[in-house]
């Protein structure tokens, strides 16, 4: 189970990556929250409608060569989303 922080105000997962991004992310944004991972797969300049997330642990096969670096404020961690 995820305890999502309740100071985001989101009632969907669109919604929360939205409040963590700080702005509607970009299809093919990635964020990191807690060692989950966000990817960002379909929406648009009002609303992100799909997301992928992955939890980020050695057991999933998940090396740190492989996986973004984990910023532990919530930013984004690709250039497509401004900081």
């Amino acid at each position: 189970m995820v305890d999502f922080p309740d100071e985001l105000d989101a009632d969907s997962l669109g919604g929360f990556v939205t409040g963590l991004a700080g702005k509607v992310p970009p299809v093919g944004s990635v964020l990191v929250w807690e060692k989950i991972r966000f990817t960002v797969r379909a929406g648009d300049d009002r609303r992100v409608t799909r997301v992928e997330m992955r939890h980020l642990t050695p057991a999933s096969g998940e090396s740190g060569a492989e996986r973004p670096k984990e910023p532990t404020d919530g930013k984004p961690v690709d250039s497509s989303v401004e900081q």
